[in-house]
């Protein structure tokens, strides 16, 4: 899924869950693949990978294949991959103590 910006435009992305590493949320695509690898490295658990790819800029997300191995991608353009689960890398964390949200995310409500 891409998305485009478009003034007075609101998307809503049907996900199936998150996940969280280091204040960092991970948006997760179960049956989707990221489209593009990044790098040959493969990892044994999420929290490395998600750790590899926090630490670098060109990494946008990571892919739980179904021999579960995880992957990291270059992008975060998905496709559709039984038995695969996609994970985008969210924002970075603000520093505050604060989960951020996505830059795709819109949040409304009052306090």
């Amino acid at each position: 899924t891409t998305l485009t910006a478009k003034t007075n435009n609101i998307a809503f992305i049907k996900r199936s869950g998150y996940v969280i590493y280091n204040n960092r949320v991970w948006p997760k695509f179960s049956g989707y693949k990221l489209t593009t690898q990044y790098g040959t490295t493969t990892y044994t658990s999420d929290s490395a990978a998600m750790k590899a790819c926090a630490a670098s800029t060109s990494c946008k997300g990571i892919t739980k294949t179904a021999a579960k191995k995880y992957i990291l991608g270059s992008t975060t353009s998905t496709t559709k991959a039984k038995g695969q689960v996609a994970y985008i890398k969210g924002d970075e964390p603000t520093g505050r103590g604060e989960i951020p949200c996505l830059s795709s995310d819109t949040v409304t409500g009052s306090g």
